[in-house]
């Protein structure tokens, strides 16, 4: 089994889009988990529909948001802290959106359905960074453990190699 799922991710990368989606999905789960949290009137099916609005509006957001930042550009098997920083600024990019969104929102009696709670944002902000910042390292450490190399290997040292021992040893 280990030996099928292993020869299919040698030989397929997770398309972007894919990425962007599952991404993408968590920001919409957690927004929900968050409004539903925070703001919890009665039933939870009455949440979700009362802020339906709020998360269409909010997925668009983190998809222009997303779409900038780029943070699903990379491998998720080769993360490594430059993806964190990206994701970290995505997040930002994204939760300022919310928030501008929410104060044009307030400001303009039409649209008040838009407006978010501050504490909303903040805690959405933390909870689905942690969460794709989770899921990247777990990405990564199911494909470390499935090829590591098992093979024993000798250590070895070559006296005055210099500069060309270093370049050998990568």
């Amino acid at each position: 089994m280990t030996e099928v799922v292993k020869r299919m991710m040698e030989r397929y990368v997770a398309p972007r889009w894919i990425i962007l989606m599952f991404d993408l999905s968590i920001m919409g789960f957690v927004f929900l988990f968050t409004t539903i949290l925070i703001t919890h009137r009665g039933s939870v099916i009455n949440t979700i529909i009362d802020n339906f609005p709020q998360l269409v509006l909010s997925g668009a957001i983190f998809f222009v948001a997303y779409y900038i930042v780029k943070p699903h550009y990379n491998i998720i098997r080769h993360t490594t802290i430059q993806d964190f920083v990206t994701i970290i600024y995505a997040q930002i990019f994204g939760s300022l959106g919310l928030l501008l969104m929410s104060i044009i929102s307030r400001a303009i009696i039409p649209y008040n359905q838009y407006a978010i709670l501050y504490s909303v944002i903040v805690v959405h902000f933390f909870i689905s960074g942690f969460l794709l910042i989770i899921s990247r390292l777990f990405i990564r450490f199911i494909y470390n453990y499935l090829f590591q190399n098992t093979l024993k290997t000798r250590k070895t040292l070559i006296f005055g190699a210099g500069g060309l021992g270093l370049m050998a040893r990568t």
